[in-house]
Order: C-alpha cells, then structure tokens, then sequence
C-alpha cells in the first residue's frame, strides 16, 4: 500500500513540475489558451489535495471518536451501579 502512496505522490509532483516547465516555455510564446488549459489542470491538482486532506481529517476525527466511545462492558457497569444505587 504504501509504494502506491508514493508513487502517486512522485506522479503529482512530476506533473506539477511539467506544468511549472511548460507555463515557462509557453510565457515565452505567449500562448493564451494553453496557459488557461494548464491553469485548469492546476486548479484540478489543488482540488484533488485539498479533497485528499478532508478525507485524512474525517477518518482522523472518526478514529478518535471511536476511541473516545466507551466499551460496553463500562455502559453495563454502569448501569448495574446506578440499578443498586436506585
């Protein structure tokens, strides 16, 4: 799983280093359209991690959410205690 990661990671920053290339051969063009249609694609990249960061943040608050839940056995402790209590 992990090589995966990181070679989505190296493919993401190939990419933006291809992009970076191109937007400095392309200023030296002057070439409108394409410039707009790399821009796109560098918004698209944005998205995507700022999509990817939410996700680890979710599964982050719902792994400490499943932490912080007590066990049943607590729950039925519990209510035994306040059962004798009553």
């Amino acid at each position: 799983m992990m090589p995966r990661f990181k070679l989505a990671i190296e493919e993401e920053k190939g990419q933006e280093r291809l992009i970076q290339n191109l937007k400095s051969f392309l200023d030296q063009k002057n070439s409108n359209k394409l410039i707009r249609i790399l821009n796109h694609h560098k918004i698209r990249l944005e998205k995507n991690k700022a999509t990817n960061k939410e996700i680890k943040e979710k599964k982050t608050k719902n792994h400490v959410k499943a932490i912080a839940k007590p066990d049943n056995k607590q729950k039925s402790e519990k209510k035994k205690s306040n059962r004798k209590i009553q």
